[in-house]
């Protein structure tokens, strides 16, 4: 009988959701290589080669285990040997030794390189995880217990590098200028099952705005954390508005620029999470109440005028200067 597969909870995908995002970006990619691997490994690949693979190695059962995200690179030595680099990421431990399912994956890459008559893939597994749990790195003999050692030569023994964002200290992050945007990567996923700590360190998400001299990368990644953070702690909009008007200025103006571009979408998140939660005065009665609290606290913490504002909360721009008008009365 076919074992069902598991579906993965909605905290799952949140978390692969934005390792997916920025994982699919070359230069967190390198940054993350470069701070992962030893320096004969990162010696031995021409990062600059890197390419984000197009195929999918995943079916079946296997998209319940495995992120997918697969970057190829060249040997520096110029041979033509292509290095698959399998960043799978974990927010728990695995239900099954990590080896069975590392064995499955590598298999799919190896039976695709066989149907298309190519050389086999040499393929890295990089694991990156930030569970609460501790991951306790073991050898797959180790699963075997009680067998003779002489039986060990014919089993499957490889390693795997793992990057475990929990144990490693914070100041230690913030301090490696190196990683450049990863360090706020690595800092969102460490504390992504803390909703005060996430909240309380909310400046820090944002440390490599300025910096890395890629106004779109930067777009890219401002979006995906001010969306992950709003869905861990489970804000309202004008909640992540507050903590954006905390950021200091040399980092406040570009985020506030990214929000004001997505802010409906945001806006639309709190909505949702908020219904899911139950309203008890309905969904319309709900919606209504959220939009008019987002409008308030728009018109009390921005100078923007009614027409943006109304922009920005996809609402009637007479609901906005009504709203306007009745906190002005009661000023």
């Amino acid at each position: 009988m076919k074992t069902p597969r598991r579906r993965k909870k909605k905290s799952e995908l949140e978390h692969d959701h934005l390792f997916r995002g920025a994982f699919s970006l070359k230069p967190i990619v390198q940054a993350h290589l470069l701070e992962a691997l030893s320096p004969e490994t990162v010696a031995a690949l021409e990062l600059d080669s890197l390419e984000l693979a197009s195929e999918t190695y995943i079916n079946g059962d296997l998209k319940a285990a495995f992120s997918d995200v697969v970057w190829k690179c060249r040997l520096k030595s110029g041979e033509e040997v292509v290095i698959a680099l399998l960043f799978e990421h974990k927010s728990d431990l695995p239900e099954q030794p990590i080896f069975v399912q590392l064995l499955q994956y590598l298999l799919g890459i190896w039976q695709k390189d066989l149907a298309g008559k190519r050389p086999l893939t040499f393929v890295l597994p990089i694991i990156v995880y930030h569970g609460q749990r501790n991951w306790k790195v073991r050898k797959f003999w180790s699963y075997f217990d009680g067998f003779p050692e002489t039986l060990r030569p014919y089993l499957p023994e490889f390693e795997y590098v793992l990057s475990d964002l929990a144990r490693i200290p914070d100041d230690l992050i913030k301090t490696k200028e190196q990683m450049g945007a990863l360090r706020s990567l690595y800092l969102a996923f460490k504390y992504a099952f803390d909703a005060a700590a996430m909240q309380e360190n909310f400046q820090d998400f944002f440390i490599f705005v300025g910096s890395s001299g890629n106004p779109y990368l930067d777009d890219l990644l401002i979006e995906m954390l001010l969306s992950y953070v709003q869905k861990r702690t489970v804000l309202e909009p004008y909640q992540l508005l507050e903590l954006i008007n905390s950021l200091p200025d040399k980092s406040k103006s570009k985020v506030m620029s990214t929000y004001e571009k997505t802010a409906a979408k945001f806006r639309k998140q709190g909505i949702e999470q908020g219904i899911e939660q139950g309203i008890e005065q309905g969904i319309e009665q709900g919606i209504e109440l959220k939009n008019r609290k987002f409008v308030v606290n728009l018109i009390k913490s921005t100078d923007w005028d009614d027409e943006k504002i109304a922009l920005i909360a996809d609402a009637d721009i007479s609901f906005v200067q009504n709203i306007r008008a009745t906190i002005q009365g009661n000023g």
